[in-house]
């Protein structure tokens, strides 16, 4: 496999590998292998995929299981025209269930007491339910207090923040990457959650911090950063404080629920326009382009709308409607 991407000994009581579209030990090209202690072989699951040959372009990053079910994260282009980033396997299909953080990069994924969470470069300005990180409770998606943003807190995409790494301290969720504020509060690179609010350390990194690890009861960091508050402090450093914390948010959370509802985006590919039906009134439409920009905005309160295409480029849009405290993201096409 070329770049493998990670390895996974946790699923299915195997060995999985992960990484680019390639072949291993002479198998059919795949983004998963599995190895039972002598020999590789195909992942069923992954097979009931169908991609687009784009020359390795296709990627599997990580996988995790949750409440039964496998999550994967990568960037695949599927032969029925869909780009998807993130999959949930239960056994007998995939589903991409609407597509929760959008057209963006996912940097790691982890469970923890009874939660999925998973961080990237995701932001809801570009159609995710929240900004750079996650919670899933295995039916809601909770955006956590607003995630994180750059250093224009009313534009969080500004700057390019990410989540690099989660990690777990002392039974304490950790967030470190590259990133001004948390929760809307002064944050460098790193902050904590405690279940319902994000906590500063406080420190001036120079640069993104990549990974996080515990040793002997502290938490270290890695990343870029040549100094913190300006002291010289080359690439790593290991956390000294204890349980301080400099400032925390409120404790404000939004918890959506992607399923709860039916609509019906038509025809799809649309030339004129794309009719949306729903079973609850439609509050609003947002369109964005495969680059994340906003293309069209609408409030209807309707069930039934009709979105105008005449004047969008033809390719690839996700469609983001949002219906009580539901979000649901479809995937469109303009022929």
């Amino acid at each position: 496999i070329v770049h493998a991407f990670g390895l996974y000994s946790e699923i299915q009581d195997t060995l999985l590998v992960t990484g680019y579209d390639d072949t291993i030990c002479g198998l059919p090209q795949s983004c998963v292998f599995k190895f039972d202690g002598t020999s590789f072989s195909e992942w069923e699951p992954f097979n009931e995929l169908s991609f687009v040959d784009l020359g390795n372009s296709n990627l599997t990053g990580f996988l995790i299981e949750y409440q039964g079910d496998i999550y994967m994260s990568g960037l695949w282009d599927l032969t029925n025209g869909q780009t998807e980033y993130f999959l949930k396997w239960d056994g007998t299909q995939w589903d991409d269930m609407g597509d929760p953080m959008g057209v963006a990069p996912i940097k790691d994924v982890l469970v923890h007491n009874g939660k999925l969470y998973v961080a990237g470069s995701f932001f809801q300005l570009s159609g995710s339910l929240g900004n750079c990180i996650l919670e899933y409770d295995g039916t809601n998606w909770d955006f956590m207090g607003g995630g994180f943003s750059g250093p224009n807190l009313s534009n969080p995409p500004s700057g390019n923040p990410v989540v690099n790494d989660l990690h777990i301290h002392n039974d304490t969720l950790y967030a470190a990457g590259s990133f001004s504020y948390a929760g809307g509060i002064p944050a460098s690179n790193i902050a904590k959650w405690d279940g319902s609010k994000w906590c500063s350390l406080g420190g001036e990194f120079s640069q993104q911090i990549l990974q996080m690890t515990t040793w002997r009861d502290s938490l270290y960091v890695c990343g870029g950063f040549q100094t913190i508050d300006n002291d010289t402090v080359n690439y790593i450093a290991k956390w000294a404080g204890g349980n301080y914390v400099e400032q925390c948010s409120q404790n404000i959370q939004s918890t959506y629920e992607i399923t709860a509802h039916n609509f019906n985006l038509y025809p799809n590919p649309a030339r004129e326009s794309w009719g949306v039906e729903g079973d609850v009134l439609i509050n609003k439409l947002e369109i964005y382009d495969i680059g994340g920009q906003l293309v069209y905005s609408n409030a209807p309160k309707a069930l039934k709308t009709l979105i105008p295409a005449q004047n969008l480029t033809k390719g690839y849009y996700s469609v983001v409607i949002y219906a009580q405290k539901t979000i649901i993201h479809k995937k469109a096409m303009k022929q």
